[in-house]
């Protein structure tokens, strides 16, 4: 009966949060408005760079600062990920983000060949902040805790998924100047997550070769 309920849990699921999902949904982008109206003005800025000019503000390195073809570079990851705000079950928002995790590797071997790959986690972190600025997203910041209650949730952990969520969390609560454009790259994400948890207020560190900043 245990593993019947395994393969019926998507379906109920699904249903459930099809009745409930508006009031829920409600209510974290209450909880979420401030952080979610800054990442609107950080992509308004974005919006006036290239690809190029996003790439080096970015500090993402050359080999994964990919040219552009016919699409634009990691075009099918950001359509997987703006597809995902759009699902009303939080298990197929993570299928879609952890797809467009995959995505985003398989891009840069796509340009770069097998001998390149996108493993070392800033390298990602970094190419994700890009992902992220150039996404349409209205409200990424509720997705994402959203999501990051979800796996709470859930009888076991998935570190792969738990490692995303909270990097796209991080990335919202903890900040790297860049200009005009304001994103975080995080460097370690467990010690990250323990920063979101206890920085009470504006602070500076400067750790891991990089400047961590939350207003």
């Amino acid at each position: 009966m245990k593993g019947f309920m395994v393969y019926c849990r998507p379906s109920v699921e699904k249903y459930i949060f099809s009745h409930l999902y508006e009031r829920i949904y409600d209510m974290y982008k209450c909880r979420n408005k401030e952080r979610d109206g800054e990442y609107q003005r950080a992509k308004q800025a974005a919006q006036d760079l290239t690809s190029t000019q996003l790439f080096k503000a970015l500090k993402v390195p050359r080999e994964f600062a990919l040219e552009e073809d016919d699409r634009p570079p990691y075009d099918s990851c950001v359509q997987i990920l703006n597809r995902s705000e759009k699902s009303i079950s939080p298990g197929e928002k993570m299928k879609d983000i952890m797809r467009m995790h995959t995505e985003m590797k398989i891009a840069v071997i796509n340009h770069k060949g097998a001998k390149v790959e996108l493993q070392n986690v800033n390298d990602q972190a970094r190419v994700l902040a890009y992902i992220l600025a150039k996404a349409d997203l209205a409200f990424p910041n509720t997705e994402f805790n959203l999501l990051k209650d979800y796996l709470n949730l859930q009888d076991s952990t998935n570190t792969a998924e738990e490692f995303v969520i909270t990097n796209l969390q991080v990335l919202f609560r903890l900040k790297l100047s860049l200009g005009k454009f304001n994103i975080f790259c995080p460097n370690n994400w467990k010690l990250n997550y323990l920063l979101i948890q206890s920085i009470p207020q504006p602070i500076l560190l400067r750790g891991f070769g990089i400047d961590w900043i939350r207003r």
